[in-house]
């Protein structure tokens, strides 16, 4: 169920309701936290395949690489155990900071990141 913000709403414990019994009140459901899903392009060094990736905008951008590698490394690149993976937008020479989180990047929602295989 979702609530006119926007919000998941999920019942707080099973509910059964006999025939004719009335609807369970506003106060048996909870909010639960949702992640802010934040479409991105992943451009895998060594990778033939642009896929498109969900991350959530609090992540890092060593998480990012992770969520990236985890579709790439192991099936269409070969792993590199001793190499990290850095984030950059498409075509730029800078790399993002590992520890800077994706909604501080200023990186819009389906722009192409680049995952390049670097030095630790």
């Amino acid at each position: 169920m979702i609530d006119l913000a926007g919000a998941i709403l999920v019942p707080s414990r099973r509910v059964r309701r006999r025939r004719g019994a009335l609807a369970p009140s506003p106060s048996s459901f909870i909010e639960e936290p949702t992640m802010a899903l934040f479409p991105v392009i992943s451009n895998f060094q060594e990778d033939f395949v642009l896929l498109l990736l969900p991350v959530d905008t609090e992540n890092t951008m060593d998480e990012v690489a992770a969520a990236a590698a985890h579709h790439s490394v192991g099936t269409r690149v070969a792993p590199r155990p001793d190499k990290v993976v850095r984030v950059r937008r498409q075509g730029a020479s800078d790399f993002f900071p590992r520890d800077q989180r994706l909604a501080e990047t200023g990186v819009r929602p389906m722009e192409t990141l680049e995952f390049i295989f670097c030095d630790a």
